[in-house]
């Protein structure tokens, strides 16, 4: 992003996406949610979801039935796969960033039982799988929420942590926390 260049800002809210090519700063703040960002570095076209719940017990007719694909972490991935292939990206130059997912509600217990953040991570990963695609950065879990920024145009993404204590530099298309890079997937 140039500097002094403005864009056009959106808010993304829970159980939504965007599929674009044309300049923006989208910006969206996440608890147990996740925000799979999605880029095709050659036509310069992304795609960012914010996905409350992990599975949507009507995949096979979720538009149909429910109306909202965008709010399951399994439904909305082919969505964004499909909004990215419309604009001649194949599967396999598609990089993909992974956020959220954290345990908002108290720490995991140990009978088993997985946090919705927890079932979301999962099932971004398992559907992120299916399509063959490869996961380039991520930071989710913990127990503290995040604010994304996304350029679609370029694919970087900023993070802030929220209420965590820590602030993110940003460099270019990493995230960089307490100047270490963040994890990969």
């Amino acid at each position: 992003m140039e500097t002094g260049e403005v864009l056009e800002t959106l808010y993304l809210k829970p159980g939504e996406m965007v599929v674009r090519t044309e300049p923006a700063r989208i910006t969206t703040v996440l608890g147990s949610c996740i925000a799979l960002t999605m880029f095709a570095p050659r036509l310069r076209a992304g795609a960012i979801c914010h996905a409350l719940l992990p599975v949507c017990k009507e995949l096979d007719r979720c538009r149909e039935r429910c109306g909202t694909p965008y709010k399951y972490v399994n439904c909305v991935v082919p969505e964004m796969v499909r909004g990215l292939q419309r604009y001649g990206a194949a599967a396999r130059e598609i990089e993909v960033k992974l956020f959220g997912g954290a345990d908002m509600f108290g720490p995991v217990r140990r009978d088993g039982y997985l946090s919705v953040g927890r079932q979301n991570i999962q099932a971004a990963l398992q559907a992120v799988e299916r399509f063959d695609l490869r996961i380039r950065l991520s930071d989710v879990g913990n127990s503290h929420g995040r604010k994304i920024h996304f350029f679609p145009h370029t694919g970087e993404v900023w993070m802030k942590r929220l209420g965590s204590g820590q602030r993110p530099a940003v460099q270019s298309d990493r995230i960089l926390i307490n100047s270490q890079p963040a994890r990969s997937g």
